[in-house]
This record gives C-alpha cells, structure tokens and sequence, in this order.
C-alpha cells in the first residue's frame, strides 16, 4: 500500500505518496565517491513528478502497485543517467549537485517516467488513453520547462546524456541505444514536413554515439554503434558503424523549375485522383498499416493529374499515399484510403476540382 509522508525533492517539503524505502546498500552505484548518490533522493523527485502531473482521475483509477513498479523502472534508468552525466560531463561536480541543478537531467528523467507511462498504457487497457495523455501532458509541460521535446514513444538505451539540451527534439519512432551522448539543437526527426508515414519515420542510432550541436537525422536511417555526429551536420543516409560525420561545406540547391506540388487528393470507385503540378514523373504507392509497399497501376498521367487504382483487398483498412520520384519520397500525401470513404465521397463526384479549380 502507497503511504503518505513528507519528501523533499531538491530541498524542497512536499506532501505525497512515496514508494517503500529499499536498503541503502542497494540503491547506490559504487563507481567513485562523486558519483554515489541515494536512489531515494532521485526516486522522491520522480514520484513527485508522477503525483503532480497525472491528473487525479488517472491516479485513482490504477493499482498503487502498478504506479510504484512504474516509477521504479523509471527511477532505475534515471539513476544510470545520472552516473553517465556525472562521469563524462566534467562541469557536472557531484550526483547531487547534477541531481538538482542540471535541467538537461530534469528532461531526461521526466522521459524516463513519461515513457513507462506510455508502455504502461499497453498493460491497462481500461486506463490506456488515461494514461497515453498523461505521458503526452508529461512531455508537453517538460518541453515547456526544459526547450527540450522527447515523444514518450521514443526508446532510449541507459546512461543517455543530454547535455545543455535546449532545442533538442526525438521523435515518436526514435530508437536510441545505450552510452550515447547528445547535445543542443540535435533533432531525429522525420524527413517530410507534413503529411509523413504512419509507420516507422525516426532514426535508429546505435551505442556510444556522440552527436554534436544541431546536428540533423532525418528519416528512418540506421547510425551505427561508435560514431561521432559533428555540429551542424545532416544525416539522411545509414551511417556505417566507427565512422565520423563532418559539414566540409554547405550549399543550398533549387534544382528544377517547378516542384511537385500537390493540391487535393480524391477517392472514387476505386480510384485515387491526385491534383497538383509536375505530376508526371511521380509514382504513385500505396504504404500498408504493416509497412508493406505497393505500387498502384496509374490509370491517367499527366503534369497536372494523376489516377490510380486501389488495391482490391484494401477495404477498411487505413494506408499512406505515397508519390515517389526517382526512388525518393517527393511528396506524401497522407489520407485515409478506404472503399467505405470512396462510397461517400462518390455522392459529391459532381464537384471534383479540375486543374482551372486549383491555381
């Protein structure tokens, strides 16, 4: 049973809900004398983070078992995150100095909770999307409060390092593995804007990865384990293992002289109509719930429409349009390609836009 009593988190007297103390021998990480600190003065401030941020209708509606197996996964992640800080951040002095003082920790920490919140949601069906707004509320105050923006989805190795941190951003799909070290303005994102893949779009980074300040990987590309991101570069390819990332020189290149543009998508028995410029060389796919690619057979082409049949079995099940151009991704237009909404949008066949419609 969760008991209340008095923590102080960072100095500061609260009244909350706290989980069991374990014995100290236990809960310290005998590496050197700078780097032992209590699991409990972590663990306080975790539990507090979890008490303040849930709303209290989520707080009632789980087990406090549950809650303290939570925090207690969190907690242990969050104290190997805080020796990694300590060993290899040299301004970061003591455990306890990084422990109440570094915010770049304060973000990570707050993942660590927010994450086990999003994988808890899996266990507790009846609370799931209690507790996926929870991990999502979680990680929009932390943005607010650190300039740092980590999807609770995104999967992070122990002993991850964020240093100074403002700016940073790690997407939903992001995998992370351990050791690794990151910097300000580091963003592993997707390659499109708008509109991208339902399915896998963030990088996969291996272990003991170094990424410099404002440093850019886009897409599902795999870094390897051992490499070193130098400032400023962008990483859109699969990066090979023990290799080293340089910006020699930047250009900005407008190639063409008119971009693929695309101005509305329509379903209509069957098919999938496509406005908008420069349309002539894209191919059109279509991308399955289960990552599968299929390539649809293109009824009418020209510059300024394309049509393509949709598969047969797609019935309700949802998919990504994509257009594709000399095998990369141009363009994505994202819709909801089901027959049932073919049926429906049929009714208003009458009023599908022509190309004088879309200027």
């Amino acid at each position: 049973m969760v008991t209340a009593e008095t923590v102080r988190p960072s100095g500061t007297a609260r009244t909350a809900p706290v989980a069991p103390r374990r014995p100290a021998a236990a809960v310290t990480v005998p590496v050197s004398p700078e780097c032992r600190v209590d699991v409990d003065a972590v663990e306080s401030r975790l539990w507090w983070l979890l008490v303040a941020r849930l709303p209290a209708e989520l707080a009632g509606s789980l087990r406090p078992d549950v809650v303290v197996a939570a925090v207690r996964r969190a907690t242990d992640l969050a104290l190997r995150d805080l020796h990694g800080l300590v060993a290899r951040d040299p301004a970061a002095i003591s455990a306890a100095y990084a422990l109440t003082s570094y915010v770049c920790f304060r973000a990570v920490a707050s993942h660590r909770l927010a994450h086990e919140l999003h994988r808890l949601a899996d266990r507790e069906p009846a609370s799931a999307e209690l507790l996926r707004g929870a991990a999502r509320g979680l990680a929009e105050r932390t943005k607010v409060e650190t300039g740092v923006e980590i999807h609770p989805a995104a999967r992070i190795g122990a002993r991850f390092v964020l240093d100074h941190g403002v700016g940073t951003v790690i997407g939903e799909t992001a995998v992370v593995g351990e050791d690794c070290y990151v910097l300000q303005g580091v963003v592993l994102g997707s390659v499109g804007i708008a509109d991208n893949p339902t399915g896998p779009r963030h990088p996969t980074v291996g272990d003991r990865v170094e990424i410099g300040s404002f440093v850019r990987v886009l897409g599902p590309v795999t870094v390897g384990s051992d490499c070193v991101l130098d400032p400023h570069t962008v990483v859109t390819t699969d990066v090979p293992a023990g290799s080293r990332v340089r910006l020699v020189t930047q250009h900005q290149v407008t190639s063409g002289t008119e971009a693929t543009w695309v101005a509305g998508v329509r379903l209509c028995r069957g098919r999938v109509t496509v406005w908008g410029s420069d349309l002539a060389g894209v191919t059109p796919q279509l991308l399955e719930p289960d990552g599968t690619v299929v390539e649809l057979r293109v009824a009418v082409r020209s510059e300024e429409r394309l049509e393509a049949e949709l598969p047969s079995h797609l019935g309700a099940v949802a998919g990504d349009l994509l257009l594709v151009e000399e095998g990369e991704r141009c363009r994505r237009a994202r819709v909801r390609l089901t027959h049932q909404w073919a049926e429906r949008q049929h009714r208003s066949c009458a009023t599908c836009p022509r190309r004088e419609d879309v200027r």
